[in-house]
């Protein structure tokens, strides 16, 4: 080997046998990213699909009663109009009659209470569910603005079934408020093969 060749290999270490230049290490590097981001993306997309998480007491029941808790009428109207539309549940004048209650939540927290008992209106303080959401007084999470919690409850215990928020800052959102159980429900259809 001359000293230009060597002096060559020194400067280029791409030239000495077993070792990498800055090309081929970017390559490497590179092939190694592609290859992180290939096996993750059907983690985020099974992260990112929205899974119906509904039991099958949704699924058995037939009946089903509107429990507006937004300050907003007009959003028991378009639940009644989105069920009604659907046609899947019978709906209801009580609580009672009913195999679920679907109870609409906003920012507010609106309740018929008796006259003589002065309601509690204010959000608690430093009272938060799990995820960091406010709650309201009826212990549900308090939806961000422009959104309205849907919730399923079962009527004899009380206890939520399932939740999810639906976009209702605008009237023809507000008027799709009920497509968001529509679609989990079935896709909870799809998942069980029916």
């Amino acid at each position: 080997m001359n000293r230009v060749s060597i002096t060559a290999a020194i400067h280029n270490p791409a030239v000495l046998p077993g070792t990498y230049g800055r090309a081929s290490l970017l390559l490497c590097v590179s092939a190694c990213l592609v290859g992180m981001l290939l096996l993750s993306m059907p983690q985020v997309a099974r992260a990112n699909k929205k899974s119906s998480a509904l039991p099958e007491a949704v699924f058995a029941a037939k009946t089903i009663y509107i429990d507006n808790q937004t300050n907003a009428a007009e959003l028991h109207n378009d639940a009644y109009m989105g069920l009604a539309k659907w046609g899947h549940f019978e709906l209801v004048d009580s609580a009672q009659k009913a195999d679920l209650v679907l109870r609409l939540t906003g920012t507010s927290f609106a309740q018929t209470i008796p006259s003589d008992t002065p309601p509690d209106m204010s959000v608690k303080t430093g009272s938060t569910h799990a995820g960091g959401d406010a709650v309201l007084p009826n212990g549900d999470a308090a939806a961000p603005d422009g959104f309205t919690r849907l919730t399923l409850v079962d009527p004899k215990s009380g206890a939520a079934l399932w939740s999810d928020l639906s976009k209702t800052n605008r009237p023809e959102a507000a008027a799709r408020i009920v497509d968001v159980l529509r679609e989990a429900f079935e896709q909870g259809l799809k998942a069980r093969g029916k």
